[in-house]
């Protein structure tokens, strides 16, 4: 017999990162039906290379006729080679190995790493990294930095967008002791020892199959109790008919919302202390973004590669690991068509496929996939699905009609059961947004974008709103300079538009940004589209006043300062506002309309200093309109450099308080149950 061996994948791309090899041996290639390892890459072919043991016992590696060869620790292979344990294999290219081949007496999970050198050591996904993790997709390539200081391991993450955790908390800096446990990825390290200025860990990697257990799980208060459990590995079929809303329940379970009582737990006790990192461990279909009618589904499951991994991959790994993904599912040859040429289950195949791009140790199949396909569909689907699921992978298909196609021991049991007495509440997910990524943000820009033009005409109504107000505002105040009506136009119309297009897009965005935690992505783009909106507005009032007020060009230039930061103070506001009305459009109308007139009430009120108290002072501070007027104003006799810059700094203050408090509000509304 010989000794046991497995791969290490050493970049993002295999589905999985740790595989063993069989007795029989294993084919490499870029074709899934003909090699059990895929990998796909510009220089990988169909049937690339075969791993196995010769007769003699040793393992060796045989190039199968690839047209750019098989290369051993850079070295090219004529026809076989030997190896040894921890020689690196490339797959048509020798200065970057794709696989570790690792022999003997192993543990597949385990390992223990020795840092060499006197520090500071690097962990990331970069191969030439201190401690190397390079084939997990949510690793960063720089991700966190150890180092003593002052006598302590001191652990620092270097601006990861997935985040660094230690002992269940995120951290930006800790300093570190034997048996802390750090979660970075899909990889949990505990630390040894720290004698003699060499730290040792013992790396673990997290990609296996995750089971759960459900205890007295009731997602409302209408709805009976119920225990089951899914053990790791393989297909299951939950029937959601017994439970509730199958998406609710594929929330709880992934943090996103807590149920009315009960709780549920995972194999991998990793999850319920470090719940923070749980959607990189999980994954589930979705339809928060389907494909644009003129995206390939390869520019789709690019898109969603984006949205899930957005860090530091490079488009050709990012590629890679998207076109690994199709061969395994089978969908290669599809991926030039559109979403509209597809067949239902082909487009079902797609979204399973975009929910495998994280490597997830349980994947969560929603009733979406399954329910809409005919029987022959479904059970097509089932086989492919069942070929997935494995040592390293949980399956769990949950629908309100179980397929007769799965045998009885792929059924969950559920059991119902009497609701505790006292009120148990699941542990939800704690938010803690990914860092903002220019991709990401160009993603949520395009979905904002797609609605307007397929469904609204929010831009002809944002840029026909001064329009409107210009004039009724300039009749409204008799005896007033045509500036003051500019400045309140601004005020109003950049508030409404950017309110009305945050409300408009919170169904759509909202389930996105709680799924992928990218709240600072999603209020980017609110915040580029609002200041892009209020720009336009600001075009047709200063061509308004122009033409119409007598107002000379010069004049209208220097009014432009005043006007654009009274602009971009409305447009924060204006965001504040939608995300507190939520989808409620009406709501945010009201809202900002109420606060803005507040403003152009102070703004008469402080022309009478004889009547102004302590409230409204404080209410002209908070007023855009008001700075605005001032800093256009800057040149009165009593006016100073100081007394200048108060108005830009009371602006910027308002901009950056409204921004802040639009950030927290759209956290609470992410996380809430």
């Amino acid at each position: 017999m010989p000794e046991p061996a497995l791969l290490r994948a050493l970049h993002p791309g295999p589905l999985q990162t740790e595989q063993r090899l069989s007795d029989e041996g294993e084919v490499i290639g870029r074709d899934g039906r003909v090699a059990g390892i895929v990998l796909h890459g510009p220089r990988v072919s169909r049937r690339h290379c075969w791993i196995g043991p010769c007769a003699a016992g040793p393992w060796i590696v045989k190039d199968l006729g690839s047209t750019n060869g098989v290369f051993v620790n850079g070295e090219p292979v004529d026809e076989e080679h030997t190896l040894s344990s921890h020689d690196v294999i490339g797959l048509g290219r020798s200065r970057a190995a794709d696989f570790e081949f690792v022999s003997g007496d192993h543990d597949d999970a385990l390992r223990t790493r020795t840092l060499k050198g006197n520090g500071p050591w690097l962990i990331g996904r970069d191969l030439g990294a201190d401690l190397s993790l390079p084939a997990d997709p949510v690793v960063s390539l720089h991700h966190a930095q150890l180092d003593f200081q002052s006598g302590e391991l001191i652990i620092k993450d270097l601006g990861s967008r997935n985040g660094t955790w230690v002992d269940g908390k995120r951290i930006r800096r800790a300093p570190l002791s034997a048996n802390q446990r750090i979660v970075i990825g899909n990889h949990e390290l505990e630390l040894c020892t720290i004698g003699n200025a060499k730290p040792a860990f013992t790396v673990r990697t997290t990609q296996r199959a995750v089971g759960l257990k459900a205890s007295c799980l009731a997602l409302t208060s209408d709805q009976d109790a119920v225990d089951f459990e899914v053990s790791p590995g393989g297909l299951k079929i939950l029937d959601a008919r017994s439970i509730g809303s199958a998406e609710r329940l594929i929330e709880v379970i992934s943090g996103q919302h807590r149920p009315h009582s009960g709780t549920i737990t995972f194999s991998d006790p990793a999850l319920d202390q470090h719940p923070g990192y749980r959607h990189d461990c999980l994954g589930a279909t979705s339809n928060d973004v389907e494909p644009g009618r003129r995206q390939t589904m390869s520019e789709w499951m690019n898109e969603q590669a984006r949205l899930a991994l957005a860090g530091d991959l490079s488009p050709e790994r990012l590629q890679e690991l998207v076109d690994t993904t199709l061969q395994v599912m089978g969908l290669a040859a599809l991926a030039d068509q559109r979403d509209a040429a597809l067949s239902p289950l082909h487009r079902s195949l797609f979204r399973v496929a975009a929910a495998l791009l994280t490597r997830p140790g349980l994947l969560l199949v929603n009733p979406d996939v399954v329910d809409a396909l005919d029987p022959d569909s479904v059970e097509i689907l089932i086989k492919h699905l069942r070929k997935l699921a494995g040592h390293a992978l949980t399956i769990v298909v949950i629908t309100d009609k179980p397929p007769s196609s799965v045998q009885a021991d792929g059924q969950v049991p559920i059991h119902r059961v009497e609701k505790p007495a006292g009120l148990t509440r699941h542990s939800i997910l704690p938010v803690a947004p990914r860092r903002v990524s220019t991709s990401v943000t160009g993603i949520i820009l395009r979905l904002c974008l797609g609605p307007w033009r397929q469904l609204t005409g929010i831009l002809p109504e944002a840029l026909i709103l001064p329009l409107i107000l210009l004039p009724g505002l300039w009749f409204a105040l008799p005896g007033h300079a045509p500036v003051l009506a500019a400045v309140m136009t601004m005020t109003i119309g950049a508030a409404l538009a950017t309110a009305t297009l945050v409300s408009r897009g919170h169904r759509r965005l909202i389930p996105l940004a709680r799924r992928h935690l990218i709240v600072g992505d999603v209020l980017l783009a609110y915040l580029l589209l609002g200041v892009t909106i209020a720009l336009a507005q600001l075009g047709v009032v200063q061509l308004v006043l122009v033409v119409t007020s007598g107002i000379s060009i010069s004049t209208a230039l220097a009014l432009m300062p005043a006007l654009l930061l009274v602009a971009l103070s409305s447009v924060a506001l204006g965001l504040l506002c939608g995300i507190m009305a939520g989808s409620r459009v009406l709501f945010a109308v009201l809202l900002t309309a109420a606060l803005t007139l507040v403003q152009v009430m102070v703004v008469g009120w402080m022309d009478q200093p004889g009547d102004v108290g302590p409230i409204i002072r404080r209410l002209a501070d908070l007023s855009g309109a008001f700075w605005g007027l001032a800093l256009y104003q800057h040149d009165l006799p009593t006016a100073n450099l100081l007394e200048t810059l108060r108005a830009p700094a009371f602006l910027a203050g308002q901009i950056v308080l409204f921004l802040a408090l639009a950030r927290a509000v759209l956290r609470r509304r992410i996380q809430a149950a």
